[in-house]
């Protein structure tokens, strides 16, 4: 029996694709047929083409070297249609409409740049690349009239026309449209695109659609949606913004659709009510505002019921992806002057809080995805002294206490809660257990970057079959399947939900915490502090390095950092330092960068908590082996963030006196000079953090613990400052054994003990000159801005600044760290802090300027009156130049040039107040 007859007598046999055994053969006949045959001719060949089995390469192969391709194109041109004859306009609908849907068809195999617009078979590669180069540099050279072979510069202009074609059937403007959109992903397709116009013409052609989209409303002049609009317009129009997002990852495409007017366009489509057009609506929003457009930012909060339509769409049942991009802009908008208040006031707030309600991770995930968008801020110091003092964690304090007037601490409380502990499944033995721990420094780039290629708007799809929210707060386990071919980093492998869930919990609820308002509601209850010291002693790196984040910015409010010591938290913290610095493990297990952004975090919290001098002081006293562990994390972490808050710890253990002896003892004047001349040298990435606790560090060092290296005889001492002046008497009558300079020695004595301590060999101070930390404290007193927004720093530079005011001051207390200072300019450097800072930076500034100035004077006034060969640490005939120099240049300002005679003290205290 045949196999025709077979398929007749059998109704349950389903139709089998056609597949050519001899290949070539057939695919040159029907791509001959399309290219040179009849009407009837092409639509049978394209009809056959359509049930071929283009699913292996081997076939779609064959049917490119046979020039199948650039057939199908060519059934588009002007000079193809003309050639079909006198058939009816049906029959050419027809094959336009099987032509593209067979192009579609093969570009869903195939690399999208060879399955549509390859080159011809007669150029070789190099021809053609060479060819290609030509075109990408000079766009406006190419002939777009010279069809002899087609390629990516013909093809666009080609479905262009169709796009914008009106006397063309709906159905073929809408294949067009996709093809469009697979070209516009490459970068030279965007580039052509834009030279024929292709951004103008979109928005002329969305512009021409408002009226079909949309109908008056004679008593509000405003316009609402039609409900009777045709489908395939819909779609249409659908597409032309999917394709404008497309196009907005060019800088050219942006900057021609907000010329022809595409914002406003925008702002009135987001209103229908099909999710057709809103959800790709705010897609293009979001790429077009991801980029800190202002002009764009500024029309959305200009545009009436703009806002509140974004916060409307803030519901559980929406699409992630429109969750993130709502996000994203909302975000942006918050981020703009007054932008906070246009969010609270369009009703943003209350949509997050009931999304939190919802049993649904990622409508969870995407609420705390919004949370974190529109309460981060990159903050600007303008002069407030309230700004000055914040969180250098920066954050919306408008939107922060208005999240938590609304109870979000409750609901988050309440969500971890029921999240629990994760339970951590032992691998079986031999079986490789690889984490995945990535972190990102731009938090606005990792957390709203939408996916490459979104999907078609519509109902929300299931959630489980692929990320949608890809956050630094994930942790991938990935186990090697040798079986099944999985190879390590693969995405399709599901991540934990309570990693994830948990993770944005606590990223949500870290940019919450600065804010002063949290505090009352932690005097009331202290549950949600013991659940996140347990959770900063779980088994996740990602939620230990937001839990720990949350107890850092905790731990800056006094009240909640008493409560947080009664608690237990300087064990855990200390504790889970001990298990990443110690333990080689760790790293291995969860990466370098892992190890190191949870050193930072639990640093931060600890430095939080050791504000209190009194709490240092137990704490040293306590735990001993925490100053081995400073250290030997100093000298083994690389990652800046995590030195600056070692370095944090270390200035707050250095507030009191015994505790700043050890770590003298352990160097630390070494550690913290080469961290110092480190970050001083860091230009390209300024860290501002690290700057301001090396500054904090070395001010505390100084000014507890100016003298060391005095051995142990004097600890019965229990005055420090008695025991200070022992070991300088002790040092002075073993330095100097002849008469002569131990008089002179003793004048000078007399004279500078009015100003400061002796200088000489153990004092912090001059050992901190002698390694060039001074050279390196005058680079951390200039502005990196200076010269372009003298009046705008940033908060984290501005705190930088006062930070090295306040060093400065603590190293001047010394000659020669003061010639040092005034020799690298620091003088001017710290009147322009006078002159922008707050009263606390005034203060530190004004001290460090009067405290180069009298030990300038003293030094001078001593050398004028007394010859000798050596007066503490400067020889005559060494420093002779120096000295010289000094007196010409500050002589005039300290000294009076009407007097021959020497000032009298009382005259001198009179000219330092």
């Amino acid at each position: 029996m045949s196999r025709d007859a077979t398929s007749e007598s059998d109704p349950e046999t389903h139709e089998e694709t056609i597949t050519f055994q001899g290949g070539v053969n057939l695919f040159e006949k029907h791509a001959h047929a399309i290219a040179t045959g009849t009407p009837n001719a092409v639509m049978l060949s394209l009809s056959t083409l359509h049930n071929a089995d283009f699913t292996t390469e081997r076939a779609r192969s064959q049917f490119y070297q046979t020039g199948g391709h650039q057939a199908l194109i060519s059934l588009l041109t002007l000079n193809r249609q003309a050639d079909l004859g006198p058939a009816s306009g049906h029959i050419v609908s027809l094959i336009q409409t099987e032509n593209l849907r067979l192009i579609l068809k093969l570009a869903a195999y195939d690399n999208v740049s060879r399955a549509l617009f390859a080159g011809p078979i007669s150029q070789t590669p190099e021809q053609y690349n060479k060819q290609v180069f030509q075109r990408r540099a000079n766009p406006e050279g190419i002939n777009y009239e010279d069809y002899s072979y087609v390629n990516l510069d013909s093809g666009v202009p080609i479905y262009a026309s169709l796009v914008f074609n009106d006397s063309l059937g709906q159905q073929n403007r809408v294949l067009a449209t996709k093809i469009l959109i697979e070209i516009c992903k490459i970068t030279l397709g965007r580039r052509v695109f834009c030279h024929l116009g292709g951004p103008q013409s979109i928005c002329k052609c969305l512009e021409a659609s408002i009226p079909v989209l949309f109908v008056g409303n004679i008593f509000t002049n405003q316009l609402k949606p039609n409900k009777d609009c045709d489908p395939e317009r819909l779609e249409h129009v659908s597409l032309l913004l999917m394709l404008c997002y497309h196009l907005c990852s060019s800088g050219t495409a942006r900057k021609l659709l907000r010329q022809a007017g595409f914002v406003a366009l925008l702002c009135t489509l987001v209103d229908h009510t099909e999710v057709e057009l809103y959800e790709p609506s705010m897609l293009c929003m979001s790429k077009l505002v991801v980029h800190n457009n202002q002009p764009v930012l500024q029309e959305l909060i200009a545009t009436p019921n703009t806002i509140s339509r974004i916060c409307s769409l803030l519901l559980p049942a929406a699409s992630t992806q429109l969750l993130r991009a709502s996000a994203l802009v909302l975000a942006k908008v918050a981020n703009m002057p007054r932008g906070d208040v246009v969010v609270t006031e369009s009703g943003g707030i209350q949509p997050l809080i009931n999304m939190l309600t919802v049993d649904d991770t990622n409508t969870l995930m995407a609420a705390c995805q919004v949370i974190v968008g529109i309460s981060s801020k990159p903050s600007a110091y303008e002069g407030d002294p309230d700004a000055a003092e914040a969180s250098i964690f920066s954050i919306n304090h408008m939107i922060a206490q208005d999240l938590i007037a609304k109870k979000v601490l409750t609901h988050i409380q309440a969500l971890l809660e029921k999240a629990g502990m994760e339970a951590v499944d032992v691998p079986p033995p031999g079986a490789s257990r690889a984490r995945l721990y990535r972190v990102q420094d731009d938090v606005s780039r990792d957390l709203f970057d939408v996916t490459a290629e979104p999907k078609k708007p519509g109902p929300s799809r299931p959630h489980s079959q692929q990320r949608h929210i890809p956050s630094q707060s994930t942790v991938e386990r990935e186990e090697t399947e040798q079986g099944k071919g999985m190879v390590a980093g693969s995405t399709d492998k599901p991540l934990s939900n309570w990693a994830n869930l948990t993770s944005w919990l606590l990223h949500a609820l870290a940019n919450v915490c600065p804010s002063e308002s949290i505090v009352p509601h932690f005097k009331k209850n202290t549950q949600l502090l013991k659940i996140l010291l347990g959770l900063a002693g779980s088994c996740n790196p990602c939620v230990i390095r937001w839990a720990c984040h949350c107890l850092a910015n905790l731990a800056k409010h006094t009240e909640v950092a008493r409560s947080l010591q009664e608690l237990g938290a300087l064990d855990i913290l200390f504790s889970l330092l001990k298990r990443c610095i110690d333990n080689d493990d760790f790293e291995t297990e969860f990466g370098s960068l892992a190890k190191a952004i949870i050193v930072s975090s639990a640093s931060e919290a600890l430095t939080g908590i050791l504000e209190d001098t009194r709490v240092a002081r137990s704490v040293g006293q306590s735990m001993g082996g925490i100053f081995d562990l400073v250290i030997h994390g100093l000298k083994t972490i690389t990652n800046g963030t995590a030195r600056a808050w070692l370095c944090g710890v270390v200035a707050c253990l250095a507030k009191d006196y015994s505790n700043a002896l050890i770590l003298l003892e352990y160097r630390i004047v070494d550690y913290i000079s080469f961290l110092c001349l480190e970050a001083s040298q860091l230009l390209d990435s300024v860290d501002f953090t690290l700057r301001e606790q090396i500054c904090l560090a070395i001010s505390n060092l100084c000014t507890v613990a100016p003298f060391y290296r005095s051995g142990r005889g004097d600890g019965e001492d229990d005055d420090g400052a008695g025991l200070r002046c022992g070991r300088s008497r002790r040092r002075c009558e073993k330095r100097y054994e002849n008469p002569q300079q131990q008089h002179l020695y003793q004048l000078f004595q007399n004279e500078y003990a009015k100003y400061g301590e002796c200088y000489g060999d153990g004092n912090v101070l001059v050992e901190f000159g002698k390694r060039g930390v001074v050279a390196a404290v005058c680079t951390f007193l200039a502005p990196v801005s200076m010269g372009e927004h003298v009046q705008k720093v940033s908060l984290q530079e501005f705190q930088c600044l006062r930070a090295a005011a306040t060093a400065a001051f603590a190293l001047s207390g010394v000659g020669r760290n003061a010639l040092l200072f005034y020799r690298e300019g620091c003088v001017e450097r710290l009147l322009y802090l006078i002159a922008i800072g707050d009263k606390a930076t005034q203060v530190s500034a004004a001290n460090a300027i009067r405290s180069i100035r009298t030990q300038i004077y003293a030094m001078m006034n001593v050398l004028r009156q007394y010859r000798g060969e050596g007066i503490g640490v400067y020889m005559r005939a060494k420093h002779l130049e120096l000295i010289d120099a000094i007196d010409d240049e500050v002589g005039e300002i300290f000294f009076d040039p009407a007097k021959t005679t020497e000032i009298t003290p009382e005259q001198r205290r009179a000219s330092s107040v």
